[in-house]
């Protein structure tokens, strides 16, 4: 069934040159046909050409003919999914423009979804998205880590310098200064030596 499905898929990509020609009103008509999605109630219509971007996804299922899908449309037409319509929202904003929601959170479910619909496109996006936040915050947080290890340095020196003045301060030697002073006739002087100052 993949082969075939695949196979049929190439065929619709890629047409053979003789037949370019004779199914060019076709290919038109095929690109601007609409196909209707019913996502847990909610209904989205969907343009075949968006829905065979992933082409082996349940989505490409969808817009090839019936009788060569793996899918069966309801009675109205509509192809139904028990999903959340809320998450698939973000599924055609990624098919459209290829862009992806900032939320990690949400990021997460998507690829949950993505799983469900054989998106391996944006499944491998989601994985590269999420991958390289990982390595942005383990960057950040060994760049922060070795801030704080030079910040403990820092602090650890200072006190460190701190500790060896005080014990300096503490273990100097006091410098007196003689109360006695020698007299160069021979006699000592008991009397302290004063300094007068002149005003």
């Amino acid at each position: 069934d993949r082969d075939r499905f695949e196979n049929l898929i190439k065929q619709e990509w890629f047409p053979n040159s003789n037949s370019c020609n004779s199914k060019e009103n076709e290919s038109e008509g095929d690109e601007s046909r609409v196909i209707k999605l019913n996502i847990g109630g909610q209904m989205f219509e969907v343009s075949h050409k968006l829905l065979l971007k992933d082409r082996f996804s349940l989505l490409a299922a969808t817009a090839v003919p019936e009788e060569d899908s793996i899918l069966k449309p309801e009675e109205n037409g509509s192809f139904y999914f028990d999903r959340d319509w809320w998450l698939f929202r973000h599924i055609l904003g990624f098919l459209r423009d290829s862009i992806l929601p900032e939320k990690e959170s949400l990021l997460r479910d998507l690829f949950h979804e993505a799983a469900f619909y054989c998106l391996s496109s944006m499944q491998r996006e989601i994985l590269l998205v999420l991958t390289e936040r990982r390595n942005k915050k383990k960057a950040f947080s060994q760049l922060q880590a070795q801030r704080d290890t030079y910040d403990i340095e820092l602090e650890s020196n200072r006190k460190q310098r701190k500790v060896k003045r005080k014990n300096k301060n503490k273990h100097k030697k006091k410098q007196y200064y003689a109360d006695e002073l020698p007299d160069p006739f021979g006699f000592t002087s008991r009397t302290k030596t004063r300094v007068a100052t002149v005003l």
